[in-house]
């Protein structure tokens, strides 16, 4: 009789841990994430899942229009924008090459070189005036006057005079005109350096705008995506808590039910049936508002821990 006894009860065990694993699964079934579909004029989300239901997969899909929208921006990126990148590189180059010219030359020896050539474009007409002066003095018999001028300097031709101090403003003028011009020339040699450097530097930035335009256009799709995964995770949440509670109850009423099963009167068997129809009351009150927040209406629904609790 012990023997038949002592197999009965592990017969009854058995079947209370496999109820408990059922709990387990249905409490994991139940708590399982799942992201809400959304669609508006943007486009659409869409989920994969593997045959244990749970998600592999999130992605969105553009509507027509602005997948097309976001293609130009990608193709606009690597063919004009490249373009122009190509034609800004090659230009600030130049550019780099141009300004290695001006500043290899010292302001000084800029201001000389100035001075040299100046001299050199009034040669011709400075050698013209002081020959008409020598032509006109002569012409007036006045070749061999000299006039004093007081102190130290000498006598001297007032024409003459005249003509060389003429020659003295100017040299002076020329001077102060090379001083800044050797500046100057500097100045603008570094300013070509830097816009050379300006081009190199930017020379993407039209494919970067590209770029910029269809993530833009893109993000569009993402918030879809965003908005149903922050929905599916209060769903989730609120599922999460419900599936405890149920979880709990059914772990207590396990409990109690397998003390019930142990025992052989009758009275026994109306415990276990008891316990059974309140633990079906039990969790569709705990978890009512489970697949209301997912979607659904009040009470169990068609959630696995409402079917476990039915079935068992």
């Amino acid at each position: 009789m012990g023997f038949f006894s002592s197999k009965k009860k592990k017969k009854k065990l058995r079947k209370q841990a496999d109820r408990e694993v059922a709990a387990g699964k249905a409490y994991q079934s139940a708590v399982q994430f799942r992201p809400v579909g959304t669609t508006n004029t943007f486009g659409s989300t869409n989920y994969t899942y593997n045959p244990q239901g749970q998600l592999e997969t999130a992605g969105y899909t553009l509507s027509p229009e602005l997948q097309a929208l976001s293609q130009r921006g990608i193709s606009d990126a690597g063919g004009s924008g490249m373009q122009f990148a190509n034609q800004a590189i090659s230009g600030g180059l130049r550019l780099g090459d141009l300004s290695k010219q001006y500043l290899a030359t010292s302001p000084e020896q800029a201001a000389q070189d100035y001075i040299r050539s100046q001299n050199a474009l009034l040669r011709p007409g400075q050698d013209q005036a002081y020959a008409d002066l020598q032509l006109r003095l002569a012409n007036t018999g006045r070749g061999g006057l000299s006039v004093a001028q007081g102190g130290d300097l000498m006598s001297a031709n007032p024409e003459a005079a005249a003509y060389y101090n003429a020659l003295a403003q100017r040299d002076m003028g020329l001077a102060a005109q090379a001083d800044q011009y050797g500046r100057n020339r500097v100045l603008f040699g570094a300013g070509l350096q830097g816009e050379g450097l300006r081009l190199g530097s930017s020379a993407y930035d039209p494919s970067k705008a590209s770029l910029d335009y269809s993530r833009g256009v893109e993000g569009l799709g993402a918030g879809n995506l965003a908005l149903g995964l922050d929905i599916g995770e209060l769903r989730t949440n609120a599922a999460r808590f419900g599936a405890e509670g149920m979880l709990g109850a059914q772990n207590a009423a396990n409990q109690l039910r397998a003390k019930a099963d142990m025992q052989r009167s009758g009275l026994g068997k109306f415990a276990s049936s008891a316990v059974k129809a309140g633990l079906n009351y039990g969790l569709n009150y705990a978890t009512g508002g489970m697949d209301g927040a997912a979607g659904g209406g009040g009470g169990m629904g068609g959630s696995p821990l409402g079917n476990w609790a039915s079935n068992n």
